[in-house]
């Protein structure tokens, strides 16, 4: 590279010495804060993807200033003009590359795409290699302290910044439209910050170079406080890098003394003017920062307690809940052996093995027979309840044959539906339908059932029907009534616990509510599927069971 050296050394001091306060104020403080920052961050959470960008952008940027700087006060050194002037559009670049990843990983929560990173080492490989070369800087010109730039390749970077910041633009507009309320407001705030930052830096670097007016580019420096601020509020406000309030705290003390040291050695009216401005822009936007934050981080802690309070007592009922069902299962089981016992003797009395009995006796042991197979219903259902939720619940599967099954029901079954009056059909095409099951419970569902459509069904009839899906190797058990029928708010709900037809009270049918929620509960179990239409009210209904074929 040529380098020149410079002969008029009282020129250039005499244009640095104008805007010197200006140069200065504009480069350090910035820097000092924005490292600062960068450092605070990476201390916090050094292994975090979004740390380690921030601190990445906070170490270009202080480089960048750095560089600028001194080719501004090395004045008397062509060499070392030339020297830190040659990488500072490389730097610029990757401050632009590096706030579109950091915006990406804040954004989406993930790293960025291979292509991605792809393209970026694609457009600044050129820059690398042209850098040392005389395509990047030609000459220093002795006349106006400046160096002769490649005007194709300042194009060249110039549309590098606009597209990037195009790119970052439209990411924050892409997550802004589809984010909820809440996230919105994050979005917006940071991505306002770093447009502004990267807006200002690219127009005060056009516009100086244009107009050969150099002091301009440095007002552009000002943006970088807006991205701070904003990245500052986002910070703390939204636990980005989960740094408490303190850290805010002492953040902005530092950047309000570090802007206010400056009125002790700067001499430009200017910059005094820039500084006394800012420092109050500084305490105002800080001390509304710090309030705002207080506020989130107090009821964010109100928040933490009651969440961790609520944890407790739900452990809490989550153990009770567990000491309840214990408790029916121990009561229901001590129940089972007395009803049995009170049912099996009631038997015996009706079928005559104490001897003949008269009608009024007769009468009164029935009634007492009927309502203890009642009551020995309802313990087996809450016994049942209890294993379900206590997970003790045991299936011991097997090949079986449903179809001998749901016949072995209905025999059982048939003094009760003779006794009702109901016409009774159970139809099948096959001659088995085998599928694997655990007999007892299967039993105890289809048992259910068709006893709930005995109960429902006031007139009309019932049909039980079998059917074998040759398409998806299912078997079909249903049981279909022309009984009350099921409401259709009802239906969604039915299959939970205590849920009952409501016009199964008007009607005097009594039940707990529990029989179809331990029903679904062991198709479940079986791999199956069971469900219930119905057209309303006064329109029947039908239930279906729905299990694999076993082969």
């Amino acid at each position: 590279m040529d380098y020149n050296i410079l002969k008029n050394i009282e020129y250039c001091r005499e244009i640095v010495d104008s805007f010197k306060g200006l140069l200065i104020y504009s480069h350090i403080p910035i820097a000092i804060i924005s490292f600062i920052l960068g450092i605070y961050v990476i201390v916090k959470d050094r292994k975090s993807l979004l740390s380690q960008l921030f601190f990445s952008i906070t170490v270009i940027f202080a480089l960048w200033s750095f560089l600028d700087l001194m080719i501004w006060v090395k004045y008397d050194s062509s060499s070392l003009v030339m020297y830190y002037w040659a990488p500072i559009e490389i730097l610029s670049v990757l401050l632009f590359m590096l706030s579109i990843y950091f915006s990406h990983v804040f954004l989406v929560g993930k790293d960025f795409p291979f292509s991605s990173k792809l393209i970026f080492l694609l457009v600044i490989s050129p820059m690398l290699v042209v850098t040392p070369t005389t395509l990047n800087l030609q000459v220093f010109d002795l006349q106006e302290c400046i160096a002769i730039e490649n005007p194709t390749y300042q194009f060249y970077v110039f549309s590098i910044k606009i597209v990037l910041t195009l790119w970052l633009i439209a990411l924050f507009a892409k997550e802004f439209f589809r984010s909820d309320l809440q996230s919105r407001k994050r979005v917006l705030i940071l991505g306002l910050g770093i447009a502004f930052f990267l807006i200002a830096f690219i127009v005060a670097g056009y516009v100086a170079e244009k107009t050969e007016y150099f002091q301009l580019e440095m007002y552009g420096l000002f943006g970088m406080y807006v991205f701070l601020g904003s990245m500052l509020y986002v910070i703390v406000k939204f636990k980005t890098f989960n740094i408490k309030l303190i850290g805010a705290q002492a953040l902005i003390v530092s950047l309000v003394t570090l802007i206010a040291s400056h009125l002790f050695y700067i001499s430009s009216v200017t910059a005094v003017v820039l500084d006394i401005i800012t420092l109050i822009i500084a305490i105002f936007f800080g001390y509304f920062l710090i309030r705002s934050i207080k506020k989130e981080v107090k009821s964010r802690e109100i928040l933490e307690v009651t969440t961790k309070e609520l944890k407790i007592a739900n452990q809490r009922l989550l153990e009770i809940d567990r000491q309840k069902s214990e408790f029916v299962s121990f009561a229901t089981h001590q129940l089972r052996a007395p009803l049995t016992a009170m049912k099996g003797y009631a038997s015996m009395i009706l079928e005559g093995d104490f001897g003949d009995i008269n009608k009024e006796v007769r009468e009164g042991v029935n009634r007492m027979y009927d309502s203890t197979n009642t009551l020995a219903s309802v313990v087996d259902d809450y016994l049942n309840i209890s294993r379900i939720e206590l997970g003790t619940m045991e299936y011991n599967f097997a090949p079986m044959d449903m179809l001998t099954l749901v016949s072995s029901v209905i025999s059982e079954l048939k003094p009760s539906i003779d006794k009702t009056g109901l016409k009774f059909n159970f139809t099948h095409k096959d001659s088995s339908y085998i599928v694997r099951a655990d007999k007892d419970k299967l039993k105890q569902v289809i048992t259910n059932l068709i006893d709930n459509s005995l109960k429902y069904t006031p007139s009309g009839g019932i049909d039980v029907e079998l059917v074998k899906s040759p398409i998806n190797g299912k078997i079909q058990l249903t049981v279909k009534d022309t009984g009350l029928g099921i409401a259709p708010d009802v239906i969604p709900n039915l299959f939970s616990k205590f849920v009952r037809a409501k016009n199964g009270n008007k009607s005097n049918i009594h039940g707990t509510g529990l029989g179809l929620y331990v029903a679904k509960e062991i198709i479940n179990a079986h791999g199956g599927r069971i469900w219930v239409e119905s057209e309303g009210e006064g329109k029947g209904s039908a239930f279906f069971v729905e299990m694999r074929e076993y082969k």
